[in-house]
């Protein structure tokens, strides 16, 4: 007996698509010098299709089970370390010409990383994965300034936007009765507005055939947000931005094949 139908079947279609990425993954590696950006990334989609493969496992043998740290979080980790590593491939610069944003960036996620201990408690868990996000965060800021991705006003609206919303998320713990449910709205709108946002962007850059570093940089930071957005989020809406992250993820692996190709 499934105790949650809509996570399994959910899990298992993922499942599927991440082994599709994989395969056509795979055949990019040997094409030229690019190829260790292809190994990287078909590691990465591995590590992350382990993941969901545990939870399908999980769903059938130990329904409504709450393990503390588990071995999806091991996928997770090695998921955002890996692409971390395939950006570093393909943006291998020294430097870059400012870091605020990285620092700014990291900021962020270091106080995403304190919403989640305050819902679920779990501080090694959440501590050492967030460890690997702020890598991965750090690459994907240093992808987005190196192939001059963004605008000067597309900087503005992400650190504003994310900003709010991190802020009115920690508001909740300190709200009750209608005040809170009024602001936790107010953030779902958020976390959805900033959703079609990088959609419109990664779709507009595919349309345009931009270069295939902006194609990357933007795929990615879509889909560093959409983890974020999943972990802000209860169910069902939970889904609906697992399925905005795992759209951000396909852009990437076409994206990827973009990039492996033009060497």
């Amino acid at each position: 007996m499934i105790a949650n139908p809509l996570a399994f079947y959910s899990n298992l279609i993922y499942s599927i698509l991440f082994f599709v990425i994989i395969i056509r993954a795979s055949k990019l590696i040997g094409k030229n010098e690019r190829s260790m950006t292809a190994v990287f990334f078909t590691f990465s989609i591995t590590s992350l299709a382990l993941s969901y493969l545990y939870w399908l496992a999980y769903d059938l043998l130990r329904p409504e089970i709450r393990m503390p740290f588990a071995a999806n979080e091991v996928g997770e980790m090695a998921c955002n370390l890996l692409l971390a590593s395939a950006l570093t491939t393909v943006f291998s610069e020294k430097g870059m010409a400012s870091y605020k944003e990285a620092i700014w960036g990291i900021a962020l996620q270091i106080a995403c990383i304190f919403l989640w201990i305050g819902w679920s408690g779990e501080w090694i868990q959440d501590i050492v994965s967030g460890v690997a996000l702020c890598y991965l965060v750090y690459m994907i800021v240093k992808a987005l300034i190196v192939s001059e991705a963004f605008s000067r006003a597309d900087w503005i609206f992400q650190g504003v936007a994310i900003t709010a919303l991190v802020a009115l998320e920690g508001l909740t713990f300190a709200l009750e009765g209608d005040l809170n449910r009024a602001v936790d709205t107010i953030c779902y709108v958020l976390i959805f507005a900033i959703c079609a946002y990088y959609l419109y962007k990664a779709f507009t850059a595919f349309r345009k055939n931009a270069d295939s570093k902006v194609l990357l940089s933007i795929s990615c930071v879509g889909f560093l947000y959409g983890m974020n957005a999943m972990y802000m989020s209860s169910e069902p809406i939970y889904y609906a931005a697992e399925l905005f992250d795992n759209v951000m993820l396909l852009l990437t692996a076409i994206a990827v094949k973009r990039v492996v190709m033009d060497e």
